[in-house]
């Protein structure tokens, strides 16, 4: 077991507070992800998650490869939820206006985000609308 989750008390989950650590942090001993590529990638973190568990490694680290671009672009265009408000909303599930402080990105910057979701193609995927 890693330092990360060395002396911690029986029955302590270590978790993951940053997406592009989940596969890494379960790794060495971690256990989940509070994860904010789940809101348009959910099925697929868990399936990378699920992967890992069962012993699938390769096919754990292919989806971390390919949603990793994502994550960074999530996490590096703007300060959260900036960008993934407005992901979930150009992929069609209103997610309402921004309240000040926050605002809108540029245009051409929500472009560039959209295009690096795009890329992840069947990774991306929405809940179904209940209601």
């Amino acid at each position: 077991m890693s330092l990360v989750c060395a002396g911690k008390p029986a029955g302590f989950r270590v978790w993951s507070g940053d997406d592009s650590f989940t596969l890494p942090l379960l790794a060495v001993g971690g256990y989940g992800v509070i994860c904010v590529i789940s809101h348009i990638a959910g099925p697929a973190m868990k399936a990378m998650i699920e992967a890992f568990l069962d012993g699938q490694t390769e096919r754990a680290r292919l989806i971390h490869g390919r949603l990793l671009p994502v994550i960074r672009a999530l996490m590096t265009t703007a300060s959260n939820p900036i960008p993934i408000k407005q992901v979930v909303n150009r992929l069609g599930f209103p997610t309402g206006p921004f309240r000040l402080p926050l605002a809108p990105l540029p245009e051409a910057d929500l472009d560039r985000l959209m295009a690096v979701v795009k890329e992840a193609g069947e990774l991306i995927s929405l809940p179904v609308s209940v209601g």
